[in-house]
């Protein structure tokens, strides 16, 4: 059945918050055949190189990895009809996803579409890198800003200074559970005592 209308793709910060979940949430592949590394991230610039969309660009707005799939914008439109909160039907258009396999980057340096190789830089970093011109390709701005912000400390929060304080004086703690231990053991009985008797003094 029709969906209630959501929010704008650019908008949204959790799938369920789209209007569209059949067409923006494909069947997930086998788990067999899904990426097990993923070198398109969203905000990428990236080109389709295969199928009907052929020489379209767009930025990678969403990445559905149990799908194989991305969403980019532009790309892949389709039509659909929702329902307005109100009971209304509107018709708008979205981006469906598309297969990773029909994209590639669009290198920084040529502007041409380009594969890419994962390399490690002097400092360990690894960095994604342009088969085509051999430059390294940032990582997306988007990502640095999160989704979902870091929740504040509310009214019933402790601060930092409060949760780090040392409450409990642990000096001689492991000292008293070894002479405790040693306590136990020695009421053990011993090899060739016969249990329930009680040795003479």
């Amino acid at each position: 059945g029709p969906f209630p209308l959501g929010k704008n793709s650019t908008e949204i910060r959790y799938r369920s918050e789209s209007c569209l979940r059949e067409i923006r949430n494909p069947q997930p592949v086998n788990v067999k055949h899904r990426l097990g590394q993923w070198r398109l991230l969203r905000g990428d610039l990236v080109a389709v190189v295969s199928g009907a969309e052929r020489g379209k660009r767009g930025r990678v707005l969403e990445v559905v990895r149990k799908s194989n799939a991305l969403v980019v914008e532009g790309v892949n439109m389709r039509t659909v009809v929702v329902t307005r909160p109100d009971g209304k039907k509107e018709t708008i258009r979205t981006e469906a996803p598309v297969e990773y396999g029909k994209v590639n980057i669009v290198c920084p340096t040529t502007g041409r579409p380009t594969r890419m190789a994962m390399r490690f830089l002097e400092n360990g970093r690894k960095v994604r890198v342009s088969k085509r011109s051999g430059e390294v390709i940032p990582r997306p701005e988007i990502l640095a800003k999160r989704r979902v912000p870091v929740p504040v400390v509310g009214p019933k929060d402790v601060g930092e200074a409060v949760a780090h304080k040392k409450t409990l004086d642990d000096e001689g703690v492991g000292i008293a559970w070894l002479a405790r231990d040693l306590n136990r053991m020695s009421l053990l009985p011993e090899e060739g005592d016969v249990v329930g008797e009680v040795k003479s003094p």
